[in-house]
């Protein structure tokens, strides 16, 4: 065959487009009588051999699954599950019901997609974050700076967004929680039950008892936040605190007690349509919820005052903090049916017309009044009308002093001597008829004097006198004992209280301030005043009657005296008094003199 000869086989599906077949011209002379082709496996050829003319077919003989190796075998494409497409995917992944296990996650910072569907997730460049769209594709959860939670909305009508309404835990009273959520109704700041659980604004529109997201921490968005919503004009950086008029409103102006100081925000953005309030809700505080204050039983003008021993503040009344009532600063005199103010210094002349032709006086027969009345000029006298033995009482009335026969025997007798002008003072003493003798309290010995003290009577001080010093460091306590009554004789029963020491290493006038000690009431209204000598080192303390009727006592001259007990070897006061011993005749005869008041 002279040169060559070029034949085109054409497979389907695989197409062979340059299949070439040549003969080269050997110069030679012959005939072709057949032409065949073979190949691998991976061809089906049909036609071949050729004798005389026509056309062999050759086709792959896999599938589409598979392809043609470099050695001419079938191969099968590998499998593509478990693998991700390189950069420049042209669509969507579904890892189906798989998740992805990698070191770290970085998302696309100049992202031009936005959020279309709940539980997406992007990177958020304006907030430096990743937004979440949360379940029912309304809300979207900035990553790390808004804290959001599910509720069921059981206020008894639709919450909206554009509303933003601020809610409250449902208490357990109206309800508790539902469905294992807390269910939410419209706070207000009108009381503690309304204010106390406030929780959050709400973020997305909530049908009545359906689920929906509150915000309790961050940012809201997309509202209406120039304040005309509540009649007031709101600007950057406005504090909000929740309405005490109005259920579930927020408003710029700070409630005033009784109502409550209830902080749910603050204004980041005033705008009518894209307006941002960041939520930060701060319930406040009642006084009796902090944990240094104990609160009870309160009662109009309580004031609080620590109390040491406790280490808590306590509501007390004043009076209960001060020792005594405090008398008003705000004192009227009526002369004629006019009031005139007394809280300072007043003088006022009585003027008018007319003539007095008559003056008189009158009072109970507990009182003696001689030159009543006066029709031209003189003296009205006004004496005690009762004996020594009597006193009057709160009524006006004549009262005898009660008589305890075991110290009448004992009794000393009042002298000019123990006369003296006490100012404030209650005063009880007992008058010598040896002026000049002294009496000594030792150190450890007790001594104890009957007093006649009327219940709630208040004691803030209590004096007495020292003619005589006692040596370096001495002390003098002074206490006050019950009386009780056995086999007809009053006798000191039980310790009441110690109002402290005082020294007595030099003379004079001694007192013990700031008792306030209420005198309680009982059986009886007679009380024993003690002196214990609790001195430093062993030292003598005189009592004459020239020194002490200077200052105080008990009772008023010529009224009923009474002797004292005497007890040796105490260092401090005895709970009881079982064990004391009367006074001599001898040591009766000394003068002792203590007041209060």
């Amino acid at each position: 065959m002279q040169g060559f000869t070029r034949t085109k086989f054409i497979g389907n599906p695989i197409s062979f487009y340059s299949l070439i077949s040549d003969t080269a011209g050997g110069g030679g002379s012959g005939t072709v009588t057949s032409v065949a082709i073979s190949g691998s496996s991976a061809f089906a050829i049909i036609g071949s051999p050729i004798t005389t003319s026509g056309t062999i077919v050759i086709s792959g003989a896999g599938t589409s699954a598979q392809y043609i190796d470099g050695t001419g075998a079938l191969q099968s494409f590998p499998s593509l599950t478990g693998y991700v497409p390189y950069v420049s995917a042209t669509s969507d992944v579904n890892l189906g019901v798989y998740g992805i296990l990698l070191d770290k996650l970085s998302f696309n910072t100049t992202a031009t997609q936005t959020l279309s569907a709940a539980g997406q997730m992007l990177w958020n460049d304006s907030d430096g974050t990743l937004d979440i769209r949360l379940k029912g594709n309304n809300v979207t959860l900035q990553v790390g700076q808004e804290s959001v939670i599910r509720v069921v909305n059981k206020t008894g009508g639709n919450l909206l967004e554009a509303d933003y309404q601020v809610v409250r835990v449902r208490s357990v009273s109206e309800g508790g929680a539902a469905g294992q959520r807390l269910a939410v109704v419209l706070a207000q700041a009108d009381n503690d039950p309304d204010s106390a659980t406030t929780i959050g604004i709400v973020t997305e529109n909530i049908n009545v008892n359906q689920e929906g997201f509150i915000t309790t921490s961050g940012n809201v968005r997309d509202i209406d936040t120039t304040g005309s919503l509540q009649g007031e004009t709101w600007v950057d950086g406005d504090m909000l605190y929740l309405s005490p008029t109005t259920a579930g409103a927020l408003t710029n102006i700070k409630p005033q007690a009784p109502d409550h100081s209830v902080i749910v925000g603050y204004v980041v953005y005033a705008h009518a349509n894209h307006g941002i309030i960041f939520v930060k809700v701060d319930n406040g505080y009642e006084l009796d919820e902090l944990h240094n204050v104990l609160i009870s039983g309160v009662t109009n003008n309580d004031i609080l005052a620590y109390v040491s021993g406790a280490g808590v503040w306590e509501n007390k009344p004043i009076s209960g903090v001060l020792g005594y009532i405090p008398v008003p600063n705000t004192r009227t005199l009526t002369i004629n049916g006019t009031a005139y103010d007394l809280s300072a210094d007043r003088s006022w002349t009585v003027g008018g017309s007319g003539t007095v032709t008559s003056v008189a006086l009158s009072g109970s027969s507990a009182f003696a009044i001689t030159g009543s009345p006066i029709t031209t000029s003189g003296t009205i006298t006004i004496s005690g009308a009762g004996t020594s033995d009597q006193y009057i009482d709160g009524t006006g009335s004549l009262q005898t002093f009660p008589s305890i026969t075991k110290y009448s025997s004992n009794r000393p007798v009042a002298t000019t001597a123990s006369v003296a002008t006490y100012g404030a003072w209650y005063r009880q003493f007992w008058p010598s008829t040896a002026a000049t003798t002294n009496t000594t309290l030792n150190q450890n010995q007790l001594w104890l004097m009957p007093v006649q003290l009327p219940a709630g009577l208040v004691i803030n001080e209590i004096a007495f006198t020292i003619p005589t010093a006692g040596s370096a460091g001495a002390l003098v306590s002074v206490g006050i004992y019950s009386s009780t009554i056995v086999s007809g004789e009053m006798r000191a029963d039980t310790l009441l209280s110690n109002f402290g020491s005082v020294s007595t290493s030099t003379n004079g006038k001694k007192v013990i301030t700031s008792i306030n000690y209420t005198v309680p009431s009982g059986t009886t209204d007679w009380f024993w005043i003690a002196l214990l000598g609790t001195v430093a080192a062993p030292g003598n303390i005189s009592f004459i009657s020239s020194a002490v009727k200077q200052y105080i006592g008990f009772t008023t001259a010529g009224g009923t005296q009474y002797s004292a007990w005497t007890l040796a070897g105490q260092t401090s006061f005895p709970a009881t008094m079982s064990l004391v011993t009367w006074l001599t005749g001898v040591d009766s005869a000394s003068l002792i003199q203590i007041g209060y008041k």
